[in-house]
Formats: C-alpha cells, structure tokens, sequence
C-alpha cells in the first residue's frame, strides 16, 4: 500500500513538474510572439513601385498657390498631419491673396515668419512686368519692397532670414509661359537652350540685387545674372553670370571670389546637407562642387574642389531640378513628350533622369502627365513635387512621390532619354482642386 502510495504521488508529482514546463514554454513563447507583434510598425507606409512595403517620408508643411476663380490667385500654407496612415491638410491659412496673373514666384523664409512674393501688373512682348512685396506672417500685414513694375524673379533668402535677393529687371524676346514651374527654371531653361546660338546675347540690364529684408538697402551685384542661391547657414550667396560667363562666389559685405574653371551657365543647386553646389556649363556640362566648410575659406577660390563632372548632350535640353540630400544625386527634366490619344487630342508626358554623380550611372522614368518642383526626400528614396495627373485634365495638382530605386540606376554612358522605364508616381497629399502649385518641407 505504500509502494502504491507513493507510486501515486511519485506519477502525480511527474505529472506537475511536466504541466508546469508546458506552461513556462507557452509564457515564454506567448512572450516573445507579443513582443514580436509589438515591434511591427503602425503604419506600414506606401506600396512602392516595386510593389514592397516602405515607409513614407513625413510631410510636415505645404505652401500652395491655388485659383479661385478664372483670374485670381491665393498663396496658402497648411500643415500636414497623418491619419490611419494617409497625410491630410489641416490649418489651411491663406498668406496672400487676389492675385491677378498666373505669373507667381514666392519664396517664404526660413524662419517662416515672412513671404517674398511677386506680384503681375502686366506683360509686353518682351517684358514681364511685376512688383516685390513681402508679406509679415501670420498677421498678413503685406509691404512693397518694389513697386517700379520693373519685373522680378528668382526669389530667395539668406538662412538667418535677414536678407533677400532677387534679379530685376525680366527683360526676354517673349513673354515667359503660364506654367506653374516657378520663372526661375522658366528663365534657366531659356537661357541654357538659347545660350548655344551664336546670335544670342544676354540682356545687359538684368542685374542681381542683394537687400535687407525690410527693404531699407539695397546693393546691386551683377549684371547679367542667370541665377543665384543662398549657401546655408552662411550670408554668401554663389550666382552664375554670362558677362564674361563665371560662376562667382559673394558675401554680403561686398566681397567675392570667382571660381576656376567653371564659365556657369545658369543652373546652380546646393544640396540640403549644404556641402555640395552643382553647377552647370551651359546645357553641356555638370559640375559638382564640395563647399568649404570653414567659413574663412569660402571666398578662396582654391577651396572649392571640384569632386565630380557629367558630360551632357547640348542637343537634347535638360534642365536640373533638384540635388539629393547628400549631393551624390540629381534629377534632371528632359524634353516632354507628346503623343497622340483618339479624338485628335494630346496627351502630354514627362521625361526624368536620375543621375548618380559619383558612379557616373542614370536612369530614365517616363510618367503620364507634368511634374513640377521635384525635391528630394531626405533620405534620397524619394522624388517629390507637384503631379498634374491625366485623371484631373492637368487641371490641378496634388503631391506625389516617385520611389527612387538604386538598383535600377545602371546606365553608362551618355543619358539615353530615348529608352525611359514607365513610372507612375504615388500621391502623398490630395491637394483642393484649382491647386497649381506646391512646395513642401519634411
């Protein structure tokens, strides 16, 4: 009876020890299988064009222009926020309004307390005339800095938000297009592409300004400007000039450097780690430059390294729209393409290569319909800007992304514009109809 006894006890004990390491094996996995849910992400992101999960880059802030009726214009800013994974406007505020022609450039500044805007008071066969105010946010308080009607553009602010430039007067053989690319890449392309004709001359009375941003001064620079951008974080500014064609470097207390080599051209973009400036020889060549880092060294012109150079084919008209974060890559619009559709339309097309400075390797993309203002992500997976997309007549934009894939940038060579891959760019942001055009900030 004993031995049985404790048979019994021996078999139920075995019995315990067996259910209670079942039971610390299921803790244990329950355990690690929650905190493996746990870890997944809440929002999963886009499907990007290659049809995997990926994570959208965060849009912060949007700054619009939108019609509102057959003739006037509004500039709006709202802030982005996102909801169940899709980015919605929210606090949509107008910063300036009834404006009267199509004809827009603004630039807000980097502080985001004030907008530098044109505004159109007409146009002639070879003039676009227009005024320069500046608009106090968020009171709306609105100041002419300009009101000679003497045509301004390529619109820009020092990184401390104390000054301004802008080139003045815009004096062309013909009126520039109604288009919602900002005149800046209006007057680049037009000057690159008409720059290799030997009858073409540059305006003379084009000159870059330099002023405070209240408008109490005001320093002209040079004449025959083709374009200028501010370095950031410091108060010089780098332009591109055709008289005696250079690419110059200029500080604001009057002081400048002209560098080596390069005879600019027009196009100037500096990368958003503020360490890289590409330049452009006319529509021939791209130029990348390291930016000295040591503010003492910026007017040497021997500092300025030359760290990569692009060959381009002056027969087929590129105009450079953005450099990625860290400078190795850009984007380049190249000529659109028209096809036929039945009914005897046209529907028109957009060409874009992506261009790797470093491994010298592109890639073309072709896309239904206009995309304008491409900037990159920050993480440089993304090209983003303003889509007029076919479903909407080219009628009003919203913001859309286009997935960069580095494996497919593997062209050598000269950029084959004639072989793009189809690419349908993604919407982050429906914007409200009539909006014509976009400028975003993570």
């Amino acid at each position: 009876m004993e031995y049985n006894v404790f048979k019994r006890r021996h078999h139920w004990s075995a019995l315990v020890v067996l259910g209670t390491l079942i039971l610390v094996a299921f803790i244990a996995c329950f355990d690690k299988l929650s905190s493996t849910v746990q870890a997944q992400p809440t929002d999963t992101g886009a499907i990007s064009q290659e049809g995997t999960t990926d994570k959208l880059p965060v849009i912060k802030e949007v700054v619009f222009y939108q019609q509102e009726d057959t003739s006037r214009y509004w500039i709006k800013q709202a802030q982005v926020v996102s909801t169940d994974g899709r980015f919605k406007l929210k606090d949509i505020k107008t910063l300036f309004k009834d404006i009267w022609q199509e004809w827009i450039e603004y630039d807000i500044s980097p502080d985001r307390t004030r907008l530098l805007v044109t505004r159109e008071t007409g146009s002639s066969a070879s003039r676009q005339e227009s005024n320069l105010l500046v608009v106090s946010l968020p009171s709306g308080k609105t100041k002419t800095l300009r009101g000679d009607g003497a045509g301004y553009a390529m619109l820009g602010w020092s990184s401390d938000s104390k000054l301004i430039s802008y080139v003045s007067p815009i004096i062309l053989p013909y009126p520039l297009a109604r288009s919602p690319e900002p005149p800046r890449f209006q007057l680049i392309s037009y000057i690159s592409n008409q720059s290799t004709s030997p009858s073409y001359r540059e305006p003379p009375d084009r000159f870059l300004y330099i002023s405070a941003a209240d408008g109490k001064w005001r320093r002209k620079v040079q004449a025959e400007v083709s374009n200028a951008v501010w370095i950031p974080g410091r108060r010089v500014i780098v332009y591109t000039s055709y008289e005696k064609p250079k690419l110059v470097v200029y500080s604001s207390d009057g002081k400048k450097a002209v560098l080596p080599k390069d005879k600019g051209g027009g196009q100037l973009l500096i990368s958003g780690d503020g360490r890289k400036l590409l330049s452009s020889d006319g529509p021939k060549l791209l130029r990348l430059f390291e930016i000295p880092q040591d503010s003492s060294k910026l007017l040497d012109a021997k500092a300025w390294k030359t760290i990569a150079e692009f060959d381009l084919d002056p027969n087929c008209p590129t105009v450079a729209m953005g450099l990625s974060y860290d400078g190795k890559m850009v984007a380049l619009r190249g000529p659109d393409i028209q096809t036929p559709i039945p009914g005897d339309g046209i529907q028109g097309s957009t060409r874009l290569a992506v261009l790797n400075l470093v491994t010298k390797k592109s890639v073309v993309y072709s896309l239904a319909g206009n995309l304008y203002r491409l900037g990159w992500s920050q993480d440089g997976r993304y090209l983003i800007g303003g889509y007029f997309q076919p479903s909407k007549n080219g009628e009003s934009a919203d913001l859309a992304a286009i997935r960069i894939d580095p494996s497919s940038i593997t062209h050598t060579g000269p950029i084959d514009w004639n072989n793009p891959q189809p690419v349908t760019p993604q919407i982050l942001l429906e914007m409200p109809l009539q909006t014509k055009s976009i400028t975003w900030r993570e």
